[in-house]
């Protein structure tokens, strides 16, 4: 079988394109992120966790903060401050810039 070499458009086309079933939350660390076991994970679910080391429902939590900490009088950017450490799980995920010459000489040698 030879892979495809075109790209997903999303988390939830991978899986979609390829015909896997969704995929459901399970583990005994859930009732501490306020899941469920068995639940659905979303596409949104997915990109939060895995994608951005958040809480999977960072979106909702994010909206519920930002909300709460402007009616207490916080400005605007405090309370993206808020609702950023109010959904981050450990430490943002690492981003490296360049590479070096390794990922260079690959993409040469693919190319």
């Amino acid at each position: 079988m030879i892979p495809s070499t075109e790209a997903p458009g999303t988390l939830a086309d991978y899986y979609s394109v390829r015909g896997e079933s969704p995929g459901r939350w399970h583990g005994s660390g859930l009732s501490a992120l306020g899941i469920d076991s068995g639940d659905l994970v979303t596409e949104a679910q997915m990109r939060s966790l895995f994608g951005e080391g958040r809480h999977p429902n960072a979106d909702a939590i994010e909206n519920e903060v930002i909300a709460h900490e402007i009616a207490a009088g916080a400005k605007p950017k405090d309370a993206l401050c808020a609702a950023g450490k109010a959904t981050r799980l450990g430490r943002p995920f690492r981003v490296y810039d360049g590479g070096g010459q390794f990922p260079e000489r690959c993409a040469t040698a693919f190319a």
